[in-house]
């Protein structure tokens, strides 16, 4: 395998895993079909999701987990800061 195989991409492709968050409620139990928004900086170490965009709205699955994927960052060093919106929505019954 030759290192350019490697995630698909040439040696200067930056691939960051994937961003997750656990949604719960004060009885931390998981709250599925929630909506979450992961968003990234606009300057320095940014980058971007699948959908070309600096942030992704993603729903919980079962267990109130939501993932950011496809998540590229830029070649800029030091730590990328990733914020998510809270809970937007939730169809909690109950």
């Amino acid at each position: 395998m030759s290192p350019s195989g490697i995630g698909g991409g040439s040696l200067r492709e930056l691939t960051a895993r994937e961003s997750i968050i656990r949604v719960e409620d004060e009885n931390h139990k998981s709250i599925a079909s929630a909506a979450v928004v992961f968003t990234l900086p606009t300057e320095g170490i940014t980058g971007e999701f699948t959908n070309g965009a600096q942030s992704m709205t993603t729903m919980t699955d079962n267990r109130g987990v939501a993932a950011g994927k496809g998540l590229k960052i830029n070649q800029v060093p030091g730590k990328l800061q990733i914020q998510d919106a809270g809970l937007l929505s939730a169809g909690v019954s109950g």
